[in-house]
């Protein structure tokens, strides 16, 4: 933003505040979701020097995205074209064993261009796909200048960070009649939690072993100690095995959730009072690779006793893929059962399956995100939604309003040729800094007018006299106001009819 009073810094005050609100009033604009979109994993990156092109979804892992835009990637001087549509990035680099946490949850642009809205030529006309490289700004249609301007908004949840280094990168808001463009979107609301599936059972049984011919569905599914299956060891250290099919969810699980854990339940007992029953218990998720846990068992009992037996503790293996891939329907879970004493009798009552695992959610922002205060350094506890670091050839804009009420954002600005926040912006902390290449004299936020008709602006100084009589009007004022004047016809203004406003103002202490 510009500064026009160029005369001594007055005590700071103004009216976009009040008591409830003294940092301002938050406009409370919209996201442009309100729940996550469809998942989405990143595109193929095998050619340097392409259109790398992304579909609206959501996207949750920063360190495949920095890698596909370094300076090292196979498709590196590329454009990286962002379809118009919503784009969530929550990601979970340091949550998900399955994401490579190196980096954190840190998306950074180190080469390459990127497009995020509808692609336009130099002349402003709609192409098909933006070229490579692309020309940054003037990539993407602009909706400042076009009410047919259809782009994108970026929506940032938890700690998620993008970073524009030696990329360059231009986002372009979706123009609307009723509420601002809002391109750069910075939750402040929502949390994830926790989905627990507890005793999923059985459909069918696929081999009964030596318990056969009680081991039945309706003997097996159920925690009910009347129906079991029993077996009897003909010599000693012998053992069977039962197989069983089924553990589906009750709703399909989406694509991007994080297994937090999962265990086979065997509701058994058996008869020698001096020895363990041990138990390996093997579940394969439909079309993935056997995952394997192990239990002692239980002394011998006339009651029937539980053992949950931990599956995919790592949580990377073919559970926890298949539960993030969106894929999980069901298992396959072998209950092999070793008696060490002949004739020592096993039952098993019940064979379930419990699973926890979190769905993608919209998060509010959090962690280094939001601690402040912010210095302009960001660093492990405090960080910044948005950084550009001013590295050479680095560029960013955004063309459309930028809405981050929690967060901070911090520009390093190199080489602008024009505004680098267009339509204005709502952030707990702005930081703004020039390099000593940076040439550009215009304003680097521009706030759209949204008078009701012509407007100019005076600045009125306001000093006090002493005692009554003309007094000097030189040095610093005791009260200075921004003041508005608004004439809806300003060639033939209607006397009275002038709207007065009160911008801001601010007094000595």
């Amino acid at each position: 933003m510009q500064r026009h009073d160029h005369e001594r810094p007055l005590a700071p005050s103004c009216n976009y505040g009040n008591t409830a609100n003294p940092l301002g009033n938050d406009p409370n604009y919209p996201a442009a979701i309100s729940a996550p979109p469809v998942h989405r994993s990143l595109p193929a990156c095998t050619t340097q020097n392409t259109v790398i092109t992304f579909n609206p979804g959501y996207y949750d892992d920063a360190h495949a995205l920095t890698d596909m835009m370094a300076s090292s990637s196979p498709c590196r001087d590329s454009t990286w074209w962002f379809k118009p549509g919503a784009y969530y990035f929550d990601f979970h680099n340091t949550t998900n064993p399955l994401l490579d946490s190196g980096g954190g949850n840190v998306w950074t642009i180190d080469n390459g261009t990127l497009v995020a809205g509808t692609p336009v030529n130099g002349a402003g006309q709609v192409i098909a796909s933006p070229p490579v490289p692309a020309t940054i700004p003037g990539s993407c249609n602009n909706p400042i200048k076009d009410a047919n301007a259809v782009g994108v908004q970026f929506v940032f949840g938890g700690d998620s960070q993008l970073v524009v280094k030696s990329g360059q990168a231009e986002i372009c808001g979706t123009y609307s009649t009723t509420r601002p463009p809002v391109a750069i979107y910075g939750l402040k609301s929502g949390a994830e939690s926790d989905t627990v599936l507890t005793g999923r059972k059985l459909t069918t049984v696929v081999s009964q072993g030596d318990f056969n011919p009680t081991a039945t569905t309706v003997n097996l599914a159920d925690v009910d100690t009347t129906n079991f299956a029993t077996w009897k060891a003909k010599k000693k250290n012998d053992n069977t095995t039962v197989s069983v099919n089924g553990f589906a969810a009750p709703a399909a699980i989406p694509a991007g959730s994080v297994l937090k854990s999962a265990a086979v339940k065997v509701v058994h007992r058996h008869t020698h009072p001096t020895t363990f029953d041990g138990l390996t218990v093997t579940l394969t998720p439909t079309g993935g690779t056997p995952l394997t846990g192990t239990s002692v068992g239980r002394l011998g009992s006339p009651a029937f006793q539980t053992d949950s037996i931990p599956i995919d503790v790592s949580r990377t293996g073919s559970l926890a893929r298949a539960i993030y891939n969106g894929t999980y329907s069901g298992a396959r879970i072998d209950v092999r059962v070793n008696l060490s004493e002949k004739d020592d009798i096993e039952d098993i009552d019940a064979i379930q399956l419990d699973l926890t695992y979190t769905a993608p959610a919209l998060r509010a922002g959090s962690g280094c995100v939001t601690t402040g205060p912010y210095t302009g350094s960001g660093n492990a506890s405090r960080c910044a939604v948005v950084t550009s670091t001013g590295s050479p050839n680095n560029q960013f804009y955004v063309q459309g309003t930028t809405y981050t009420p929690i967060a901070a954002l911090d520009l390093t600005l190199n080489n602008a040729a024009e505004q680098v926040f267009r339509f204005g912006v709502v952030t707990r902390t702005l930081w703004v800094k020039l390099t000593g290449s940076f040439s550009y004299t215009g304003p680097v936020i521009e706030v759209p007018d949204d008078s009701p008709g012509f407007v100019f602006s005076v600045y009125l100084s306001v000093y006090v006299c002493a005692a009554p009589g003309p007094c000097s009007t030189s040095g610093n004022p005791s009260l200075r106001a921004k003041v508005a004047f608004v004439d809806a016809d300003p060639v033939t203004p209607v006397a009275g009819a002038r709207q007065v406003s009160v911008l801001s103002y601010s007094a000595t202490r």
